[in-house]
């Protein structure tokens, strides 16, 4: 967090990762996140290459969001209206 005039900052962000073998996955999650913004208005979303830094780190694929409007206004909501199937539920409620 940074300290501004008004108080502090605070960022978002959104961070998907597969492996490499996954990559077809990461690219279609990027598609589908894109398409979900309002009136088709381009929300920056940003992919790039996770190369390993130890040997037994495989190569990735990363999806990063940082935009506060669209997580207030459309990952929130979509996230709410999901079922939560694993313990992972527990920490979305938290």
């Amino acid at each position: 967090m940074e300290k501004t005039k008004t108080g502090f900052s605070v960022k978002v962000t959104l961070q998907i990762s597969q492996t490499a073998a996954e990559k077809k996955l990461i690219e279609a999650i990027k598609i589908y996140l894109e398409n979900l913004s309002e009136g088709g208005s381009k929300v920056l979303i940003s992919m790039y290459e996770r190369k390993p830094n130890k040997p037994s780190v495989q190569l990735a694929y990363v999806i990063i969001v940082r935009d506060v409007t669209y997580f207030n206004n459309i990952l929130i909501p979509l996230f709410n209206s999901l079922s939560f199937r694993t313990k992972k539920a527990l920490d979305y409620r938290d």
